[in-house]
């Protein structure tokens, strides 16, 4: 039996596939510009938290990913 920690090369896949929402890459780029500027709300920079969350997250499974497809 397969463990369950594992990641199928089928899923590896996909996950090394995803890419930011191109609306969403726009927002990032927008609130990039007001943090240069100076300009950044509180709730545009925890907006922006999020977005950082959430690559850091893609970015650890996409590594994960990256390591089974080259096994």
């Amino acid at each position: 039996m397969a463990n369950p920690r594992e990641m199928s090369p089928e899923l590896a896949a996909y996950i090394d596939s995803i890419e930011l929402d191109p609306e969403d890459l726009k927002r990032v780029n927008e609130l990039a510009i007001k943090v240069r500027a100076g300009l950044l709300t509180a709730e545009e920079e925890h907006e922006l938290d999020e977005y950082r969350r959430i690559g850091r997250i893609i970015e650890t499974l996409k590594l994960r990913a990256k390591t089974i497809l080259n096994s």
